[in-house]
């Protein structure tokens, strides 16, 4: 098969495929080093809050710079799609090593477990928590080193700020994330380590159970068993990590101190590393203007920056060519794989995307695609590069039938949902609109990490085989197996933003129309358009319109939304009429 171009780059194979796209191997043309080209088709993107979140993704990518988190390197804007050219991790998923070993020796376990502290402990330092942890946003470099991936849900705070967004996977989210209480964002990525390091000790989750509600009753009650292969030291930092109690739960100073965090002797200097701590290389400088006639001085210029474009792409490839060719030993003190971490944009336009003034919630190197592999692209050739800005994102076309890709496992089948909490907040919520539907805390529940469902209604990855990695097959054959012939009856659209607690619902969609339908009656609002059976265009007054439907949560199989958008009129008697609404329909 022949390979298309984009720019700098010949597009190969597809590595994976998700909600926005696709994404492809690529090939630097000048250097010849591999990267992952990811693709954002705009015509996917439903409505603002999912330009909101890809925008707030990319933003968080763009500030990070450690050797244990993936990097982007350039953003190429096109009319129609937005790529992302990503870091390459060759060397697989840290589930698939699971799955191939059955389990992790301590000392290995170690060793990944401290790389995954030291990217999750920068990001922390710098204000970025994770929120979804997990063994398949962990991949492995061509040496076997941690890359932390998929900033998806990720989101900025400050210090001692409390977060109450739910999301992320069910199986590792924290105890007081489940139950709707706000939470520290560091605490919460500290949980979902512990969950990671139980699975890569014991081959299986702690926490498991086919029924949601009473998975997140096993995680709040916090009982840990442990097989008998594990050391002391191990199940006691467990349990410590794995504290349902915030205040008493290990802080990551606490578990690198742990005595069997020091079983191993992990030397890694990574000289100063981060956006603002960017040290030149000389000799890739010198480098790249021999082999390539680059300024020598704009080159310095645009790493120093931390500019995304391809100059500094081709900067840090050349570094990653150079550390494959074991004759050029540069490993300085103060430069190492951290350099490696920077991005870029076309050398025409130097400006990265702006996204400093978008309030975002949320977002594998997946970028708040739902749930998708490490990457994602479609070809293209002949494609012109600039910078995204916010007139090109109004541009966006709403698709007629949003498209959506559950990639998920036999196995632990880890939904890019968000949370639904068994222990409603004990305080009257306050209801605001965010990006034009009613946003909160998010829900949802699945199923533990594994490939083999064991016939005691158990999961171990013991009998696991690599060949159910295959998330789409996988899913099918369970949907096949386990689910009846559906009746074709019309369904809600997919709702992938944030959303309310307080708004969603487990009825029967149809149901929940009908009682929509006789609350609006009930309030005297007049429908003037009816889009479908889930969607309705009224007016609440002569001035007053608006856009009440009712959606279907992402990859959260029977949750549903009741989504609002505001059209025209007064904002205070929309709120007001939203309210009413929302009390009349008795969530």
């Amino acid at each position: 098969m022949q390979e298309s171009t984009l720019g700098n780059y010949a597009i190969g194979n597809t590595l994976g495929e998700g909600t926005f796209g696709k994404v492809k191997m690529g090939t630097h043309l000048q250097t010849g080093e591999k990267v992952a080209i990811k693709i954002l088709e705009k015509a996917k993107f439903e409505d603002e809050s999912d330009v909101y979140r890809i925008a707030k993704e990319i933003e968080i990518l763009k500030k990070l710079r450690h050797p244990h988190i993936i990097q982007i390197y350039e953003i190429i804007d096109t009319d129609k799609e937005i790529y992302l050219i990503m870091e390459y991790a060759s060397g697989g998923e840290l589930f698939e090593y699971i799955v191939k070993n059955h389990k992790v020796s301590e000392k290995v376990a170690c060793r990944f477990l401290l790389q995954i502290l030291s990217g999750v402990e920068y990001m922390h330092k710098i204000g970025i928590v994770h929120r979804d942890l997990k063994p398949e946003n962990l991949l492995f470099d061509h040496n076997q080193n941690i890359k932390i991936v998929d900033f998806g849900l990720s989101n900025t705070y400050k210090p001692n700020e409390l977060l109450k967004t739910a999301c992320g996977s069910p199986c590792y989210a924290a105890p007081e994330m489940i139950q709707g209480l706000k939470y520290s964002g560091y605490l919460i990525d500290i949980w979902s380590c512990g969950i990671v390091l139980y699975a890569m000790l014991c081959g299986y989750l702690p926490f498991e159970d086919q029924n949601t509600n009473q998975l997140y009753k096993k995680i709040i009650a916090g009982e840990l068993v442990f097989p008998k292969w594990l050391s002391a030291e191990a199940k006691d930092l467990l349990k410590n990590i794995l504290n349902t109690d915030p205040k008493k739960r290990f802080t990551i100073p606490q578990i690198k101190g742990h005595k069997w965090a020091k079983i191993i002797k992990l030397e890694e200097n990574f000289g100063n590393i981060g956006s603002d701590n960017i040290q030149v290389d000389e000799i890739i400088v010198e480098q790249l203007k021999n082999l390539y006639s680059i300024d020598p001085q704009l080159c310095r210029k645009l790493v120093k920056k931390n500019r995304h474009n391809n100059i500094t792409t081709l900067y840090y490839l050349q570094i990653q060519k150079n550390k494959k060719n074991r004759t050029f030993n540069y490993f300085k003190k103060d430069f190492d794989d951290s350099i490696t971490q920077s991005y870029i944009l076309n050398s025409s336009n130097l400006d990265s995307l702006n996204t400093s003034n978008n309030n975002t919630s949320r977002q594998k190197q997946n970028t708040s695609n739902g749930h998708s592999p490490q990457h994602r692209i479609m070809t293209q050739t002949n494609n012109r590069q600039q910078s995204p800005s916010p007139q090109t994102f109004k541009q966006i076309t709403k698709p007629d039938s949003p498209k959506t890709f559950t990639i998920q496992l036999k196995r632990e089948i880890v939904k890019r949902a968000q949370i639904r909490p068994i222990i409603p907040p004990m305080l009257k919520p306050i209801y605001q609109v965010v990006n034009n539907s009613i946003s909160s805390v998010g829900t949802n529940g699945n199923t533990p990490l594994q490939t083999n469902r064991k016939t005691e209604d158990s999961f171990s990855l013991d009998k696991a085989k690599p060949k159910f990695i295959n998330r789409e097959r996988a899913i099918s054959a369970i949907s096949e197996y386990t689910q009846p012939n559906p009746v074709k009856t019309p369904q809600p659209k997919i709702h992938k933003g944030a959303f309310n607690l307080q708004c969603t619902t487990n009825r029967d969609p149809a149901i929940f129309a009908a009682e929509l339908l006789k609350v609006i009656m009930q309030m005297q609002i007049k429908i003037l358009q009816q889009n479908d059976q889930y969607d309705y265009v009224c007016s609440a007054n002569l001035s007053l319109k608006f856009e009440i439907s009712i959606r279907q949560i992402h990859n959260c199989d029977g949750l549903y939304l009741l989504k609002s958008h505001y059209i025209s009129g007064d904002w205070e008697e929309y709120q007001k009429t939203l309210n009413r609404l929302i009390q009349l329909l008795n969530f």
